[in-house]
């Protein structure tokens, strides 16, 4: 036997507005929502309470936001059922007016099942109209979700919509050479995901097996974009991303990108007993030659030996090509190290006893756990933060996918002249703001970033595995969180007073600093502040 009781507020039910009814499932029990969170469960405590000894408390709860979306969210060890036959864990989903949502559920009796349907307000007065109210409270089943009665006018721009469905998350415009990736098939900016040096993809996080042309997207964008001339690349800018793309794309990194680390560390030196083996490395390919009699001496060799299709232009490891910092690249011995004469007579194959590879352009470098006096103990190949490895500081020549600042130490961060669009919580508007206000005050971007790393970086915390001084290394990545964490620290600072009225007049966003929606649904950033907590 079920038990319903509604809370009830007094006075203020009268005042406050209705926005959706609760329809029970086997009854005419009906509630009245006009709380922004309304709580079911158990116990006394909540808003609606079902006297039940398998619900939870609290079960569940239904919130309106700011956009007058209603989202059911599970917290229950039990689950929620919706009525798509998914079960929530701890987690919530978004409802629409006539769906249905089950606390407990049965497959053979449906009396024992607890449930309710959502009818927003509107809906249910139109229902009221057309006589049909009396028929729901009787069978307790409204109209499902297909019925046109429940389907409300869009208010929406379609233009609008359109727009936020050909939006690029990564770079916040409109799609240019769209591309999807497999097999999640989230779509993106071929230049903005020929960036990526992550293999997994940048909305779900799922590892990324290929991507490729998505003709439909690029159908749609050319539609919008006739319609919307404004939002078009001049011809110039579609130029040069054109040829960054072909540029990208003849990178042999990127051919190669899917592969496992661990793959190409099995991989890397391959050998086939009695025939002829390869040995596989960055300078060449070396054919192992089976066992030679010499013709001057006596003595036979027992040891395949490597001799190169084409001889090495310079000396050093033959996995890497590394040398040391005192060595010329015809390798002779310039001076000593560390006590150490180094040799001058050919190739030092022995030179690197470990190798790891750069993250960055995924090409095999010395180890600092390697025996080579110079780079034992010293770091200069691993982030402090992500412990990811990059050749920019080992190979003279920088890194050859990137601008040479894949590892660079904090303090060179104020090497920025411009602020990325994407710096503050990845909310190009709350960017924005921040670059008004910078310029308005004339301060540069390098003032901006050295008084960020003056004051603000023994509050700011990354990583609990590390602690970061003006001399760690730091990858561009994670530079680029510690500057977002940096610059929300600096725009908490700035007095509101200072600040354009629109902007002071915002309401704060439930979810503050952690809402996700602000990432990508410009409308979203651009009507609520996201500089704050979250409330909930």
């Amino acid at each position: 036997m079920l038990t319903y009781t509604t809370e009830v507020p007094g006075e203020r039910e009268e005042t406050s507005l209705k926005w959706a009814r609760l329809l029970s499932v086997h009854d005419s029990f009906m509630h009245e929502l006009s709380q922004e969170v309304i709580t079911i469960g158990s116990s006394e405590e909540c808003l609606i309470v079902i006297k039940h000894e398998e619900v939870s408390n609290p079960h569940c709860l239904l919130m309106k936001d700011p956009d007058d979306v209603i989202w059911l969210y599970d917290c229950s060890k039990t689950g929620t059922r919706c009525s798509d036959g998914k079960w929530l864990q701890q987690d919530c989903v978004t409802l629409h007016t006539g769906d249905y949502f089950y606390l407990l559920w049965d497959e053979v009796d449906v009396s024992k099942r607890v449930g309710f349907c959502v009818l927003f307000v509107d809906d249910f007065k139109l229902l009221a109209l057309s006589g049909e109210s009396d028929k729901i409270k009787t069978t307790g089943l409204p109209l499902q979700p297909s019925s046109p009665k429940f389907m409300k006018p869009s208010t929406s721009n379609d233009d609008t919509d359109l727009e936020n469905c050909l939006t690029c998350v990564i770079c916040g415009d409109i799609y240019f050479e769209c591309c999807s990736v497999q097999p999640c098939l989230h779509s993106f900016c071929t230049l903005c995901w020929l960036r990526c040096k992550r293999n997994e993809c940048p909305m779900c996080r799922k590892s990324v097996s290929a991507y490729a042309k998505n003709h439909q997207l690029n159908n749609l964008v050319d539609v919008f974009l006739r319609k919307h001339p404004e939002k078009l690349k001049s011809e110039s800018e579609q130029n040069d991303i054109k040829q960054e793309i072909a540029r990208l794309s003849r990178l042999s990194n990127h051919t190669r990108r899917y592969n496992s680390r661990t793959r190409r560390n099995r991989e890397r030196i391959t050998f086939t007993g009695g025939d002829y083996g390869l040995l596989r490395s960055s300078s060449g390919i070396f054919p192992i030659v089976p066992t030679i009699t010499t013709t001057t001496t006596s003595s036979v060799s027992t040891g395949p030996i490597i001799m190169p299709t084409s001889l090495p232009m310079s000396a050093g490891c033959v996995i890497c090509s590394w040398l040391p910092p005192s060595y010329d690249r015809r390798g002779n011995s310039m001076t000593s190290i560390s006590g150490i004469t180094l040799s001058d007579h050919g190739p030092r194959i022995e030179e690197c006893s470990a190798h790891c590879y750069c993250t960055c352009c995924n090409r095999p470098m010395p180890s600092r756990t390697t025996t080579i006096p110079q780079l034992h103990g010293i770091n200069r190949t691993e982030c402090e933060v992500c412990r990811r490895t990059f050749c920019s500081l080992v190979n003279p020549y920088g890194c050859s996918t990137c601008d040479g600042y894949c590892l660079s130490r904090v303090q060179d961060l104020t090497r920025y002249n411009s602020i990325p669009r994407n710096l503050l919580l990845n909310n190009r508007i709350e960017t924005r703001i921040l670059d008004d206000y910078l310029t308005s005050k004339g301060v540069t971007i390098p003032t901006f970033i050295n008084h960020c790393l003056t004051y603000y970086m023994n509050t700011t915390t990354i990583s609990s595995l590390c602690t970061l001084n003006g001399n760690s290394l730091i990858c561009k990545h994670c530079g680029e969180r510690l500057l977002s964490q940096l610059a929300y620290q600096y725009r908490l600072t700035i007095c509101s007073n200072e600040l354009p009225n629109d902007v002071i007049n915002k309401p704060n966003c439930y979810y503050g600093r952690y809402c996700r929606y602000q990432s990508y649904n410009y409308n979203h950033a651009r009507r609520f502040n996201h500089i704050c907590e979250r409330s909930i």
